[in-house]
C-alpha cells in the first residue's frame, strides 16, 4: 500500500469510527459493531478501531466476540497501543485469568494514555477476586486519588472491607459514597445488606427495597400485580404475600408471618408449594394462595385488598425481630416414628443430621464443603450421622465409607428436595443438625432444632447470618465461620472439638445446644 493509500485508509477508518460512536450513542449497538468492523477492514493498522469495538463489546457483555477481536489485533499494532493492553487485562478479568490481568495492569502503571483510576480499580478487583483482600484496599485508595470517584468504587471497596471483617471501614465508605451519590441504588442496597448483617433491621429493611435495582437481583424481577402494594399503614382485610428469591429465603422471611397475622385478618401466601403443609400446620390462620398466574385484575381484587413481596415484610418488623418467636411445627406423628426408628437402629448414638453443599447458582460452590473434608466430624465415635442433603449423594456417601470407614445414613423414605415437610419431620427427629448455609440450615433453625452452621466468607455470606458466633436473626443457631478463603479444615476441626465436648458433657446421646 502506498503512503497516499495508507493515509486515505486511515482517514476513512477515522470517519467510520466517528460514525460508530454516533450509532452507539443513539442506542443502535449492532449497527455500531458493524461499522467498527468496517473500519477495521478499511485500515487494519488503526488501533483506535480495535479499541472502540472491544470497548463496545465489553460494555454490552459480549465477552466471546471481544476475545475474538482482541486475538485478531496485529502484533505490531498491539505492541504500540497501551489502551489495547488495558482492554486485554479487562478481558482476562472477565475470563477469570487474574494473574495475567495483574501482570498487564502492573506494567501499565504511570503509562500515558491510560486512565490510572480505572487501572487501579481493575487491579483492586483482581486482588479481590483472588481473595487477596490485604492488597486490594491500597489499590482502591490509589484509584480514588487518580480520579476514579464513582459509586461503583465505593461499592467494591466497601465490599472488600467486609470480606476482611472491617465492618466499620465498610460503613464509612458506604456513608461517604451515599453523601456524594445519595440516590444510587447499588450503594443503597449494599448499605442495607451491611446494616442487616449488623442486626440493624429497622434501618436496613428501610433501604432493602433498592434490591430490585441491584445487579445481584438481575435475575429476580420484582413481581407486578394489578393490586395496591401494601406499605403496612393502610387498614386492609386481606393480603397476598408473593415469593422472591429461593425457598431458603422464603423460610427466612416466614419468621415475620406471625407478626403479620396480628396486623391483617386474612393473610394468603403464594410461597413454594413444598412449604405449604409446614406453614399451615405452624400457623393455622395462614392460607396458601391459589396460583395468581392468569388471574385478571377483577379476580385478584375479589380475593385480596393488597399485596406485598416477602422481602418487604422486614420493613414492618420492629428492631431485632427474626426467628425469635414460636418455631415451625413438623408433623408430630411422622417425627415420632422417625425418632423411634433411628433410636432403634442406632442405640445410644447422638443423631446428627448433616448437609454439606448448596446448589445456589450464584454462590453455591463457595458455601459447599466436600464430604471427605468432614473427616474430623464424621469420625466422632458416639455420633451417627444422617444425610439431610438433597440430590443424588450416593457416590459421595460411598466414597466416605470407602476412604474413612464411616457410614452416613441415607433414609430412602425422605426426599430432601421434593418433600420438605418430610425433611422437617426428619430434622425434628434428630438431636442436632450441622450444615452449610442452605435450605436445610433455615429449616432446622426455624424448627428450633439445635443447629450449627458452617459459614463462608466473602459474597456468599448472606445477611441473615450476621457477625460473630450468633446471629440476631437466628439467635439459637451456633455459627462456625471460615477465617481464610478455602481453609475449611480449620472450621471442621473447631466444629469437631465442639461436638466432642458436647457429647462428653451429655454422656452420649441427647440434644445439645
Amino acid at each position: 500500500m502506498t503512503a497516499d493509500a495508507g493515509a486515505q485508509a486511515l482517514q476513512q477508518s477515522t470517519l467510520l469510527i466517528a460514525r460508530a460512536r454516533e450509532l452507539r450513542q443513539a442506542g443502535q449497538l449492532q449497527q455500531a459493531v458493524a461499522t467498527y468492523q468496517q473500519a477495521i477492514a478499511t485500515c487494519p493498522g488503526n488501533s483506535a478501531t480495535y479499541q472502540g469495538l472491544v470497548t463496545l463489546l465489553l460494555d454490552i457483555g459480549d465477552i466471546a466476540n471481544a476475545v475474538k477481536v482482541m486475538n485478531a489485533v496485529p502484533p505490531a499494532v498491539y505492541r504500540q497501543a497501551a489502551p489495547l493492553h488495558n482492554l486485554h487485562a479487562i478481558i482476562l478479568i472477565h475470563l477469570g485469568q487474574l494473574d495475567g490481568a495483574i501482570q498487564i495492569l502492573e506494567r501499565l502503571q504511570g503509562v500515558d494514555g491510560i486512565n490510572q483510576g480505572s487501572l487501579f480499580n481493575n487491579l483492586a478487583a483482581c486482588y479481590d477476586r483472588k481473595e487477596d483482600y490485604a492488597r486490594a484496599p491500597a489499590c482502591f485508595e490509589k484509584a480514588l486519588q487518580a480520579g476514579k470517584d464513582d459509586p461503583d468504587l465505593y461499592v467494591s471497596w466497601a465490599g472488600t472491607c467486609q470480606k476482611m471483617g472491617d465492618v466499620s471501614a465498610a460503613e464509612r465508605l458506604y456513608t461517604e459514597g451515599l453523601r456524594k451519590y445519595p440516590r444510587h441504588s447499588e450503594l443503597l442496597y449494599e448499605y442495607a445488606v451491611l446494616l442487616l448483617k449488623a442486626g440493624q433491621y429497622e434501618k436496613g429493611f428501610a433501604l432493602y427495597e433498592h434490591r430490585w435495582q441491584a445487579r445481584v437481583f438481575a435475575q429476580n424481577k420484582r413481581p407486578e400485580l394489578p393490586l395496591p402494594h401494601w406499605d403496612g399503614t393502610a387498614q386492609i382485610r386481606s393480603l397476598l404475600v408473593m415469593p422472591e428469591q429461593g425457598v431458603g429465603d422464603e423460610i427466612v422471611f416466614s419468621a415475620l408471618l406471625p407478626a403479620l397475622l396480628e396486623k391483617v385478618p386474612s393473610v394468603s401466601v403464594a410461597l413454594d408449594a413444598r412449604l405449604a403443609p409446614l406453614l399451615e400446620r405452624s400457623w393455622p390462620a395462614l392460607a396458601m394462595a391459589e396460583p395468581v398466574a392468569g388471574m385478571n385484575a377483577a379476580e385478584l381484587a375479589a380475593r385480596y385488598d393488597a399485596w406485598i413481596p416477602a422481602g418487604d415484610l422486614g420493613r414492618l418488623a420492629p428492631e431485632g425481630i427474626g426467628w425469635t418467636g414460636g418455631p415451625l411445627r413438623s408433623d408430630p406423628a411422622r417425627t415420632a416414628a422417625l425418632r423411634e426408628q433411628y433410636q432403634e437402629r442406632f442405640p445410644g448414638k447422638r443423631l446428627v443430621g448433616i448437609s454439606w453443599k448448596s446448589k445456589r447458582a450464584a454462590f453455591g460452590a463457595r458455601k459447599s464443603i466436600d464430604l471427605l473434608d468432614w473427616k474430623s466430624l464424621l469420625e466422632q465415635p458416639d455420633c451417627q450421622f444422617i444425610s439431610l442433603q438433597y440430590g443424588d449423594v450416593a457416590e459421595e456417601i460411598a466414597r466416605v465409607r470407602e476412604v474413612l470407614g464411616v457410614t452416613v445414613h441415607v433414609d430412602p423414605a425422605i426426599d430432601s428436595f421434593q418433600d420438605l415437610d418430610g425433611l422437617a419431620a426428619q430434622i425434628s427427629a434428630l438431636d442436632q443438625v450441622i450444615t452449610t448455609s442452605n435450605t436445610t440450615a433455615h429449616l432446622a433453625a426455624g424448627l428450633h432444632v439445635p443447629t450449627w452452621v458452617l459459614l463462608p466468607i466473602g459474597p456468599a455470606l448472606l445477611w441473615y447470618w450476621g457477625y460473630g458466633e450468633r446471629s440476631a436473626w437466628y439467635p439459637e443457631v451456633r455459627l462456625f465461620r471460615l477465617q481464610a478463603p478455602g481453609e475449611w479444615g480449620e472450621v471442621m476441626t473447631r466444629a469437631a472439638q465442639a461436638l466432642e465436648a458436647e457429647v462428653a458433657s451429655s454422656g452420649g446421646g441427647g440434644r445439645c445446644s
